[in-house]
């Protein structure tokens, strides 16, 4: 009995001594796992200073990041940005302002924005980077309002990635439509031609503008008060 009792206590003790040495490692972002006392906590937030821009007027977007440990340094520690259609970065890699201390490279490549730390970067590390976006004018519709969001990742977090809360930036971008008709005379006569000039614009600036689409000119003639018809002309220009 007492032998019996002796293994019990030994196979509990083994599940313990097991259960607690699972808890001291975490799975990192590279698959690989690392003891909690060599790991960080990741946090990252985002915001814009508008609510609302005119297409192809920039915005800034900031990110507010931090890299917390006891001990341990950030291994790797990256953030990304995938910016959705019909917003871009103004300027390039020019458009995005950091700490260069905390700051490795930074790329764009196509939609995605990658912004690497310093390896190791110190346990502790708070920063922020500002972004200016813009929505290009001409071609984003107005009332447009995609997600914008961003992640930070690290090989020795203890939860990576961690994604920010999401940001909404209302595009404002609308027609302005001018359409004009003149005659070459104020005196028509019967069986004498004259003519008359229709003229249109999308006057726009370099901003809140948009483009006309499938745009179509509708002209609809009164019936004929000098002769016997009574016909309603018609045609139409598609622009």
């Amino acid at each position: 009995m007492k032998t019996k009792i002796l293994l019990l206590f030994a196979a509990v003790a083994a599940v313990v001594v097991f259960a607690y040495s699972a808890k001291t490692f975490v799975k990192a972002s590279n698959n690989s796992y690392v003891p909690v006392s060599d790991s960080v906590d990741l946090a990252i937030s985002g915001s814009a200073n508008v609510d609302s821009i005119l297409t192809g007027a920039n915005f800034i977007y900031t990110l507010n990041f931090s890299v917390s440990s006891l001990t341990a340094n950030g291994q790797n520690v990256k953030i990304k940005v995938t910016l959705p259609q019909n917003l871009s970065v103004n300027g390039g890699t020019s458009g995005i302002a950091y700490d260069h201390s905390q700051v490795s490279s930074v790329s764009i490549v196509g939609s995605l924005v990658t912004v690497n730390l310093i390896n190791p970067i110190p346990a502790g590390s708070t920063g922020q980077l500002q972004m200016s976006l813009v929505y290009p004018n001409g071609t984003t519709p107005g009332g447009y309002m995609p997600p914008i969001s961003a992640q930070i990742s690290a090989n020795n977090a203890y939860t990576s990635p961690v994604i920010s809360d999401t940001t909404y930036v209302k595009a404002l971008a609308a027609n302005n439509i001018q359409l004009t008709k003149t005659a070459n005379t104020t005196n028509a006569q019967a069986d004498h031609y004259f003519t008359y000039t229709i003229a249109y614009s999308n006057l726009g600036g370099s901003t809140g503008n948009l483009n006309l689409s499938s745009a179509k000119i509708v002209d609809t003639l009164r019936p004929c008060s000098i002769c016997k018809c009574n016909i309603i002309w018609q045609y139409s220009i598609l622009l």
